[in-house]
């Protein structure tokens, strides 16, 4: 995250280790300190499903739901209804620094509503609502 740079922490996304429930097989995506060897930290992209995964968890891909970032299992048996089904296109955007998904024609991005701080979700909306706000901007390091 950019705007880590002005806090003690780099921040960096991370997952959660445990699903939230039997019925919602996925896990938090969070903002927390980047921690070198820590394969929740570390992600994988799919050039061609446009896919993100987990190094730690690589059934699992990113998704936006309801405003907040996850990282699901779509082929995850016994999920709710409402639970995503389908794997999400992600898309880096080097003039603006963001992280962007397609939803519902609507260009939205991965970003932290107020202040950039360890521990805070991860959270999903659109570029618009985002513009002005702090914690909206992202950059890839290559490990």
């Amino acid at each position: 995250m950019v705007e880590s740079d002005n806090t003690a922490y780099t921040l960096v996304l991370a997952t959660m280790e445990n699903n939230e429930s039997e019925e919602w097989p996925g896990k938090r995506a969070y903002f927390e300190q980047k921690i070198v060897d820590d394969e929740t930290q570390q992600w994988k992209y799919n050039e061609k499903t446009g896919s993100i995964t987990s190094v730690a968890f690589p059934k699992y891909t990113l998704a936006a739901y309801q405003g907040w970032l996850w990282l699901v299992n779509v082929k995850a048996k016994g999920a709710v209804e409402e639970y995503p089904k389908s794997v999400q296109k992600w898309f880096f955007s080097d003039k603006k620094q963001t992280l962007t998904t397609v939803i519902d024609g609507i260009d939205n991005q991965i970003s932290i509503f107020g202040q950039p701080q360890q521990w805070a979700w991860a959270e999903v909306a659109s570029y618009e609502e985002l513009n002005d706000l702090a914690g909206s901007k992202l950059k890839i390091e290559y490990c």
